[in-house]
């Protein structure tokens, strides 16, 4: 019974917050909780409206990003920023609103989180889309939604070699190699889990990363993370803790 009061109060509370952008948003983030369809937002982070889902995880994840600022943004120069499990592209957006210079790649999965990725993003130049999960190497995996009805976010990533909602999976040394890209200012990455896989692997990218974000989904993806830390040097905040999600970020130290 708690889990389905705290389920049909949450939007309410991101609406609440949402008032930081004004009231009209934080209307339309209220309905967009509840009532299905497409949903329009306007804000001073682009030219043009977000697009939400309606009765979908969208109003609650924009108020998260635009409202509750759960994204760092250092003052410093920034000219690299890769965006792993971007989603429909809110924190891309962000990123780009603080860094209209920086070069960003926005990674989605999921094929209906990209295509809204891609109408989010279009009149944005400095966006690149690009549609593959992240794992430890090339494979094709099976996204496998492990959360609410129509939550359209959170999934268990497993590998797999045939299924109809299989995708193409890269590595972030592939991705680096394909854009031509050779350091990442910083990394922001919320993979529903596949950093499990991801901080299991070869690592030797990090040295290029100078600051990164990372949401953990488990027990054993928090314990390979600090295990692929184990020789870096570099300075630690805890965003949220959301037990078993804990939100860290890194500044790697030179």
């Amino acid at each position: 019974m708690n889990k389905v009061i705290k389920k049909l109060l949450l939007p309410i509370y991101h609406s609440v917050f949402a008032l930081r952008l004004g009231f009209a948003p934080a209307v339309q983030v209220l309905r967009a909780a509840y009532v299905p369809g497409l949903h329009s937002l306007k804000t001073t982070f682009s030219s043009q409206p977000l697009l939400m889902r309606g009765r979908t995880s969208d109003p609650i994840i924009l108020s998260e990003i635009f409202a509750l600022r759960v994204y760092e943004t250092p003052a410093t120069r920034i000219e690299t920023i890769m965006d792993l499990g971007a989603n429909v592209g809110y924190a891309s957006i962000w990123y780009s609103h603080f860094y209209p210079y920086a070069r960003i790649l926005a990674v989605e999965p999921e094929t209906e989180n990209f295509g809204m990725l891609v109408k989010n993003c279009q009149v944005l130049e400095n966006i690149t889309c690009h549609q593959a999960a992240i794992w430890d190497k090339k494979a094709t995996l099976v996204l496998q939604d492990a959360s609410l009805p129509n939550s359209n976010f959170q999934f268990d990533v497993q590998e797999s070699g045939k299924d109809a909602s299989a995708v193409q999976a890269t590595t972030i040394p592939d991705l680096m190699e394909m854009h031509k890209i050779k350091k990442i200012d910083l990394l922001k990455m919320d993979i529903e889990n596949a950093e499990q896989a991801v901080f299991a692997g070869d690592v030797r990218w990090l040295k290029h990363v100078r600051y990164m974000q990372v949401e953990v989904h488990s027990a054993q993806a928090n314990e390979n993370l600090f295990q692929a830390l184990k020789d870096a040097r570099y300075r630690q905040v805890i965003k949220r803790r959301r037990v078993p999600y804990i939100d860290y970020w890194f500044e790697f130290l030179q």
